[in-house]
């Protein structure tokens, strides 16, 4: 980028974001493995359930700690894109859960409830937890708003890859019916992604949002966007390395997996052999 120091715009924001989501995504060999036709579909989508802390920590990050609490006619136009966008996202972890189910990932597959949290905090979720984490360390009602609506772009960004690559080359690849009918991963989310009116990374063409391309954005504002973008960058990366590693190593959720002994502490519990 330019020096920091010159007038910018929202647009320019977007543009460092795409920039740094295709750096990430040829940093990682997850893609590729997605794309990978020698492995089975049920191997490649190995990586889903260690979206669950992802797909409900984020939205309630967004109505928790995002949404702008005041009159809407208080709300300056960032400020209504920024609560726009939570609105129109913030229950498609309902798509999410069902899908999981969908894909076999039921109360007998992790052998009990407390197995069910054991994974949600396993050290194969670690990445994960930290981008969420990242995300909300990043909010601030007393910061300019245009921070935050940057946070709804580098999510949408963030997400793009996984979700184009596993749309084309596992739901929609072949006939097979297997995920014909899923919402997550499947036509329900993805043109409801295509219509946000906010952010329009699934858009054809990946139009701009007009209203917001032009708003000023300043020096010192862009310097902490130009840093958060860097930074949840580097974490979806990570995020997106482990989630390879339980793919190209087969690795399944199993009952045995959770068999803890006594009340260890929870970076032992993790490894789920304590």
């Amino acid at each position: 980028m330019d020096s920091l120091e010159q007038s910018r715009r929202f647009s320019d924001v977007v543009n460092y974001i795409d920039v740094k989501r295709t750096e990430m995504c040829e940093s990682v060999g997850l893609f590729e493995t997605l794309k990978d036709e020698s492995l089975p579909k049920r191997q490649r989508m190995l990586f889903a359930p260690y979206m669950l802390f992802f797909s409900v920590g984020s939205p309630d990050i967004k109505t928790l700690m995002m949404r702008i609490e005041k009159p809407q006619e208080e709300l300056s136009l960032a400020e209504r894109k920024i609560n726009a966008f939570i609105n129109e996202d913030n229950f498609h972890y309902n798509f999410y859960l069902r899908d999981l189910e969908r894909l076999g990932y039921g109360l007998d597959r992790f052998g009990s409830i407390s197995a069910v949290v054991r994974h949600v905090f396993a050290e194969e979720g670690i990445p994960t937890r930290r981008l969420v984490y990242g995300i909300g360390s990043y909010i601030d009602q007393e910061s300019d708003p245009l921070i935050g609506l940057a946070i709804t772009e580098i999510i949408e960004a963030g997400l793009f890859d996984l979700f184009t690559t596993v749309y084309q080359h596992i739901i929609k690849a072949d006939a097979d019916e297997t995920y014909a009918d899923f919402d997550y991963f499947g036509d329900t989310h993805v043109m409801l992604e295509q219509n946000h009116t906010v952010t329009s990374w699934f858009a054809p063409g990946h139009p701009e949002d007009e209203e917001v391309a032009d708003q000023a954005v300043s020096p010192e504002t862009f310097a902490k966007i130009v840093e958060m973008v860097d930074d949840l960058m580097g974490r979806f990366a990570e995020m997106y390395r482990a989630f390879d590693e339980i793919v190209r190593s087969n690795r399944d959720i199993r009952p045995a997996k959770f068999t803890v002994e006594g009340s260890p502490p929870i970076d032992r519990v993790t490894h789920g052999h304590a």
